[in-house]
C-alpha cells in the first residue's frame, strides 16, 4: 500500500516537472482539466529545489520564495524618472521596477553587470564577474515589471510576474557596488530593499 502511495505522488510530480541532467521540462503532461495551479518544493536534478511554479491561463509563472519578504530592511520607493543610483550593502538587495511606459531600458546592477530591454529582447550582460558567462537572452515582447534578487554571488531576475526568469552566478571583486538606471526613456516606479541574512539552525 505504501508503495502505491509513493508511486502516485512520484507520478504526479513527473506530470508537473521532469528534470534531467541538463534539461528541465515544466508541465510536460499536465491534464487539460488542471487549468490553474501551483506547486512548491519539488526536487530537481543536481540537488536543486524548484521554489514556486504556477500555471494560469496557459502561462507558466515562477515566483521567489515568500520567506524572502522576511529579510527586507531599509526600504525605499520612488518614481523611475527620479531614480539614479543606489548602493545597497554587500550587493544584497531586492529591487522591483513597475514599468508603465518604456521605449527601452538599461539598468546597471554592478560595475560590469547590466540588464537591458530593447526591441522585444531582454539581455543580461556580464563582464569579468560572470567568470565565463557573458550574456543571457530572453524574448520579452512587452515589459510590465522586473523583480531582481541579488546577493554576493548570485543574481535572479523575474520578468513580468515570473513569466520569464533569468538566473546566474556572479563573482565581483568588490561587494560594495552601485545600482544605476542608465536609460531615461522609461516611466514607472521603483521599490527597493536591502536584504538581511538567512539564519540556519542545526539540531542535534
Amino acid at each position: 500500500q505504501i508503495d502505491g502511495n509513493f508511486g502516485v505522488t512520484a507520478g504526479i510530480a513527473e506530470m508537473l516537472v521532469q528534470s534531467h541532467e541538463k534539461e528541465v521540462h515544466f508541465l510536460p503532461t499536465l491534464p487539460k482539466e488542471w487549468t490553474d495551479g501551483k506547486v512548491e518544493g519539488l526536487c530537481l536534478c543536481g540537488e536543486k529545489v524548484l521554489k514556486a511554479l504556477e500555471w494560469k491561463d496557459g502561462k507558466i509563472l515562477q515566483h521567489p520564495l515568500k520567506e524572502m519578504k522576511d529579510l527586507r530592511k531599509n526600504a525605499f520607493t520612488c518614481e523611475l524618472e527620479a531614480f539614479t543610483k543606489w548602493a545597497p550593502a554587500d550587493c544584497c538587495f531586492e529591487l522591483r521596477l513597475d514599468v508603465e511606459e518604456a521605449k527601452n531600458l538599461e539598468l546597471k546592477l554592478r560595475e560590469d553587470v547590466t540588464i537591458s530591454w530593447k526591441d522585444g529582447l531582454f539581455t543580461l550582460s556580464m563582464g569579468e564577474s560572470g567568470r565565463g558567462r557573458k550574456q543571457r537572452f530572453a524574448k520579452v515582447e512587452e515589459l510590465s515589471d522586473i523583480t531582481i534578487f541579488s546577493d554576493t554571488s548570485a543574481i535572479e531576475i523575474f520578468i513580468n510576474n515570473g513569466e520569464t526568469v533569468l538566473t546566474t552566478r556572479v563573482y565581483s571583486e568588490h561587494i560594495e557596488q552601485k545600482v544605476e538606471l542608465v536609460s531615461r526613456e522609461v516611466k514607472g516606479s521603483v521599490h527597493g530593499y536591502e536584504l538581511g541574512s538567512f539564519e540556519v539552525e542545526y539540531k542535534k
